[in-house]
């Protein structure tokens, strides 16, 4: 049974609960952290801080000193094949993996011609899609327009009873693995 919050307890809250760690106030005051939270909370008491934790801030302590790195961070020039299926060479480290990683047959095309051009994008020819880094050469991919890829992938560039054909065979397929996973 939770114990009521006294005159006291209040005001000792109001000061110290913004510039406290919550876990040493709560040992004050007898209470949980979380109670602690919710009182401040429903108080609309707010820590000093903008929530985000800043080196050297009291009480913050992590996994990893300055300058380690973690035993699974590849280095940049690991090669490494996407979910897609294609194979990425890791080209920066910031963390954020749709920057540090790049396909390979991009980096190629990019290397022969420049930066990709906005609307573009940079494809393996047809037949020639590979995860083979002798294979990923500079005349196995081109570069296309959107609106091409857009129509080597789309199921309207078929005669029409084919496309019909292809659509009730993705449906039959659906079907039945949605009575397979019953």
């Amino acid at each position: 049974m939770s114990r009521r919050w006294t005159d006291e307890d209040v005001e000792r809250l109001r000061e110290r609960y913004p510039s406290t760690p919550t876990q040493e106030l709560a040992e004050e005051l007898g209470r949980g952290v979380l109670a602690v939270h919710q009182k401040a909370c429903s108080l609309g008491i707010k820590k000093d801080f903008d929530g985000r934790f800043v080196d050297g801030q009291p009480g913050v302590c992590t996994r990893f000193q300055p300058g380690q790195m973690p035993a699974n961070r590849a280095p940049i020039g690991t090669l490494r094949i996407n979910a897609d299926g294609y194979l990425d060479r890791k080209i920066s480290a910031t963390g954020y993996p749709p920057a540090d990683w790049c396909a390979l047959h991009r980096l190629v095309w990019i290397e022969a011609h420049g930066p990709v051009p906005a609307g573009h994008v940079v494809v393996f020819k047809p037949g020639r899609r590979t995860t083979q880094i002798e294979d990923i050469t500079l005349d196995a991919v081109e570069l296309v327009t959107r609106q091409e890829l857009m129509a080597r992938n789309t199921v309207h560039r078929y005669p029409k009873e084919v496309a019909l054909a292809i659509q009730a065979r993705g449906a039959l397929v659906r079907q039945i693995n949605k009575r397979a996973d019953q």
